[in-house]
């Protein structure tokens, strides 16, 4: 029984320490804080590297799998873009970027998809919705990074 109450004072300090640390910190500057990506996409393996390499180059990274789930969370969270892919089940990717812009209007999304031939194929849909860019799979690391910064750093949420 001391083992439970043991670990139960341990992570009461920590919760504790961690809520005072933060509750006395001064609210950070949109420039001084980390940018927020949320990467939505249902191949685990494909956003796990997404996410590694980006957070590697200090970004803060939240990976969904599943479109219902996500949309739960990004009602009550802020990103500073999204990479989301096209094709997907139980959602694809158009119908979150109408849910995330009745959301936010000026979200920066970008899709991400590993076949050009939906480039192509969703021409039309792509030229009249607002998004940031468009990613094909598979990316080189540096690339992604400079793609990723060129979008966080436009002052529109569409590309011209």
């Amino acid at each position: 029984m001391s083992g439970v109450l043991m670990l139960f004072y341990i992570l009461s300090i920590d919760i504790i320490y961690t809520i005072h640390q933060h509750h006395n910190q001064p609210e950070l500057r949109d420039y001084q804080r980390k940018k927020t990506i949320c990467i939505l996409d249902d191949e685990v393996e494909v956003g796990l590297a997404l996410k590694f390499i980006l957070e590697e180059n200090g970004f803060r990274v939240e990976l969904f799998n599943n479109p219902l789930i996500a949309l739960e969370i990004i009602k009550v969270r802020r990103y500073d873009l999204f990479l989301i892919d096209i094709i997907m089940p139980n959602m694809n990717g158009f119908q979150i970027f109408k849910e995330i812009m009745q959301i936010n209007k000026k979200a920066k999304v970008c899709f991400i998809t590993a076949f050009e031939e939906y480039a192509e194929l969703f021409k039309d849909e792509l030229s009249n919705l607002s998004i940031s860019g468009f990613i094909h799979k598979p990316i080189e690391g540096d690339e992604l990074i400079k793609r990723v910064n060129k979008m966080l750093s436009s002052k529109q949420n569409t590309v011209k």
